[in-house]
């Protein structure tokens, strides 16, 4: 028989939700349920969350603001490695950053942070393609396997070339390329 006090039925409610929710297998359902149903309501689910943020915004803004506050540690290695002074000096990391930013739009495989010089230096500076020294001012990172053709964008994958022989190379397979 149901308890007549409102408060003791939510209290019973509460924590007969709490034991099956606690039970991994319930859980595990419940989630992909809701994840389904976000997929197949991708507009009502975006307008939830919103509503949600309206209604608790000032909680949403006080736990990040405590979150970088016992985060500043983090900030500042990020401002270091990313501050436009820190860039300005070693552009070839702007640069890196770049290519791989590029690389996930058209790459389904994997992308890698890839430094030039670290590539300069494994290849020892001859073009992959020509097998001829390559000029250490006026060089080009060549995919061997292009992103266009599906490949990553891996330290692997990549290696000195001249311009030249890169641009005659296209987006083509290396023994492609002629």
């Amino acid at each position: 028989m149901p308890h007549r006090d409102p408060n003791v039925r939510k209290m019973r409610d509460r924590e007969r939700a709490r034991r099956w929710y606690s039970n991994g297998e319930n859980r595990r359902r419940k989630l992909t349920r809701m994840a389904e149903w976000r997929s197949s309501h991708p507009e009502e689910s975006k307008e939830r969350k919103r509503a949600c943020y309206r209604k608790h915004a000032t909680q949403y803004r006080a736990a990040a603001a405590a979150y970088h506050s016992s985060h500043r540690g983090d900030k500042a290695d990020y401002d270091r490695v990313y501050h436009p002074a820190y860039l300005k000096a070693h552009p070839e990391v702007s640069r890196a950053g770049t290519a791989a930013r590029r690389a996930r739009k058209v790459s389904n495989g994997p992308v890698e942070r890839i430094l030039p010089s670290e590539i300069w230096k494994r290849d020892g500076g001859i073009c992959g393609l020509c097998g001829l020294a390559a000029d250490a001012r006026n060089w080009h990172l060549d995919h061997i396997l292009p992103l266009a053709l599906g490949g990553p964008h891996t330290n692997d994958n990549v290696q000195v070339a001249h311009p030249s022989c890169n641009l005659r190379k296209g987006a083509r397979r290396a023994l492609e390329g002629g």
